[in-house]
């Protein structure tokens, strides 16, 4: 379960092959390089993200997560959630009881 706020990005990692379940409970997270959110390129997991139900979560990245503007930024990927070809990913609210 990820709650709070602050700078930073949650993966799945490159080739994981077990579920991944990524819970949010009033989260307030901001990427400044790359993605919040993201399935990484050959990544077989399936992941369920979800937003506790009556919580508001903001997911926010920068005007450096843009590659074409800032092509130093080799982890941009130019999106808030990014998840990649072979990813199985569903995004649903989860009911809080």
């Amino acid at each position: 379960m990820f709650a709070g706020s602050g700078n930073g990005s949650i993966a799945v990692k490159k080739e994981a092959y077990n579920p991944s379940v990524i819970c949010l409970y009033s989260l307030d997270l901001t990427s400044s390089f790359t993605s919040v959110i993201s399935v990484r390129k050959d990544s077989t997991s399936t992941c369920t993200v979800y937003a506790v139900e009556n919580t508001v979560n903001t997911l926010t990245d920068s005007a450096y997560n843009n590659d074409e503007n800032y092509s130093a930024n080799s982890a941009a990927e130019n999106a808030v959630m990014k998840f990649k070809d072979s990813s199985d990913v569903t995004i649903n609210r989860r009911r809080n009881d």
